[in-house]
């Protein structure tokens, strides 16, 4: 059409563009940054036990990780899946224990 307003998007896509991918990778950023400082904070605690020769079981996320969701969303179920493990021998061949 002749005449018609130029609109926002199509004056600014390029800064709009630039802006969107900036916070999606200041936002991928922080998550990074966010994994590493827990990571970190399980390390130190880790070295904090040793300190005071107590041994800190350092488990990856795979291990434990479904576990602790499954506390928070349901206690009853988490004690049931955890007696079950127990009963089963899953939680000793896990962490490499005689039962």
């Amino acid at each position: 059409m002749i005449n018609l307003p130029e609109s926002a998007y199509s004056r600014y896509r390029n800064l709009i563009l630039t802006g969107a991918g900036a916070l999606i990778l200041l936002g991928v950023l922080n998550a990074v940054l966010a994994l590493n400082i827990s990571r970190r904070k399980l390390a130190e605690a880790a070295l904090r036990g040793l300190e005071r020769d107590r041994a800190i079981i350092v488990v990856p996320w795979r291990h434990h990780g479904p576990l602790i969701l499954l506390r928070r969303i349901s206690p009853r179920l988490y004690h049931a899946a955890l007696r079950f493990a127990l009963k089963k021998g899953i939680v000793h061949r896990m962490f490499g224990i005689q039962p």
